[in-house]
């Protein structure tokens, strides 16, 4: 994930996109899809990531994210 943008707000909300390496349309396999949702679920449960909203596209996906300790969006995202 790239992290040449970065903003920091107070409301702990924030808009991501991660992109496959080299925009390979890999995402559009409902295996590999079911993979990304299931690590969302992981990240809510294990690590207290609130999911506004996501949408998965062919070599990218975006998130609508939160969390309690924005210090830690980092951490949670890789």
């Amino acid at each position: 994930m790239r992290s040449r943008y970065k903003v920091y707000t107070e409301s702990g909300v924030y808009f991501i996109t991660s992109s496959v390496m080299d925009w390979v349309s890999i995402l559009m396999n409902d295996k590999i899809s079911s993979i990304i949702i299931e690590c969302f679920k992981f990240c809510q449960k294990e690590k207290q990531l609130f999911i506004y909203g996501y949408v998965i596209m062919l070599n990218h996906f975006h998130m609508i994210i939160g969390v309690e300790e924005p210090e830690k969006i980092p951490s949670v995202v890789r």
